[in-house]
């Protein structure tokens, strides 16, 4: 195996990030005056570039290696540059992929993260009782595991999620955060099957189930999941104003909760139709995961791109507004941003 770490610079790639455009900057006091003051972010990653043992081929070529390393102090800055005069709390977790210690990472975050923001725990599927006794600890708001732990990823969500770490979870009241191995269209049968084993089991779906476009059966599929009144939904990295407004309407503005997916939210990039790939991004900024090819072809497309942010953050207001009424609309916005998480996770 190929050590691919000592090719990913990080470091630069944040600076490129924090670096920003009169465009970025006009976005920042946009949105700085329509976010509510109390803002919870459910979703974020962090952990030091001395947690990553070792990222793999398949790994490298991936956009979630972008920030191998990502510290608290680098999430503090985003803070004060993205989210100027808000009072902002953060469930913090570490990168969950393959070739980190994830023991160390968890330790870094319970010793150095202070309230009120809080840590979910990273847990390991091949080292359950591990998992078990820090979640009997009691000093975490929520488990997260994931499907890239393995290699090649698990399609099974009880390969990743154990179900003694399930059962483990439910008795202590300990919610998990779920990053389905595909859209929730295609594990809504393994979905259930969980939340019927496990009832008292309180799961939120990262990503809205992963589906960034509108997929077929997406709208039928939500309604089914949303008749369980366990399950939640983050927004995280969702550019999709139709995706938002589907889960919302299935849900309600009750159980939707703000995520960020900090610091993959930081990589500018815009969206297009690949004749043959597809939907795609691309970026100015050439990553290490970046196809030159790709980019020589279509970096004109790249031009003026901004942080993955900024739509996920657009696509939640288009869809407060067009679902409701404007009296209505400040009372959604802060269940999004603060009320549900501060309820689902019991941020103080």
């Amino acid at each position: 195996m190929i050590d691919r770490l000592r090719d990913i610079d990080s470091y630069k790639y944040l600076e490129d990030s924090l670096t920003l455009t009169d465009r970025e900057k006009k976005l920042v006091k946009v949105f700085s005056k329509w976010l509510p003051d109390q803002i919870v972010d459910c979703h974020t990653h962090c952990n030091l570039r001395d947690h990553v043992q070792e990222v793999d081929e398949e790994m490298y070529h991936q956009m979630i290696s972008t920030f191998q390393g990502f510290s608290l102090e680098d999430s503090h800055r985003v803070e004060e540059i993205f989210f100027v005069g808000k009072n902002l709390k953060t469930l913090r977790f570490p990168f969950p992929f393959r070739g980190i210690d994830m023991k160390a990472a968890n330790d870094y975050l319970l010793t150095n993260v202070k309230d009120p923001d809080k840590v979910a725990l990273c847990g390991i599927p091949n080292d359950v009782d591990y998992t078990i006794s820090m979640l009997r600890t009691g000093r975490f708001a929520a488990l997260k595991m994931y499907d890239q732990q393995f290699n090649p990823p698990s399609e099974q969500i009880y390969e990743y999620f154990p179900p003694r770490i399930l059962e483990s979870a439910e008795k202590l009241g300990v919610p998990i955060i779920l990053h389905l191995p595909k859209t929730i269209t295609l594990c809504k049968n393994q979905l259930l099957d969980i939340v019927n084993t496990f009832p008292n089991l309180k799961i939120s779906l990262a990503h809205l189930g992963l589906p960034h476009l509108v997929i077929p059966s997406l709208e039928e599929t939500y309604d089914e999941i949303a008749k369980y009144p366990n399950i939640y939904m983050d927004t995280a990295m969702i550019p999709s104003k139709d995706v938002l407004t589907m889960a919302l309407s299935a849900f309600g503005s009750k159980r939707i909760m703000f995520g960020s997916d900090e610091p993959i939210n930081l990589i500018k990039s815009n969206v297009y139709q690949n004749p043959k790939l597809g939907e795609r991004i691309i970026t100015e900024y050439i990553y290490h995961w970046v196809d030159k090819e790709e980019h020589e072809q279509y970096k004109k497309l790249a031009v003026g791109a901004t942080h993955m942010h900024w739509p996920a953050i657009q696509a939640i207001k288009d869809s407060i507004e067009n679902l409701y009424a404007p009296e209505k609309q400040s009372e959604v916005k802060n269940d999004i941003f603060s009320i549900n998480a501060t309820r689902f996770f019991k941020f103080a």
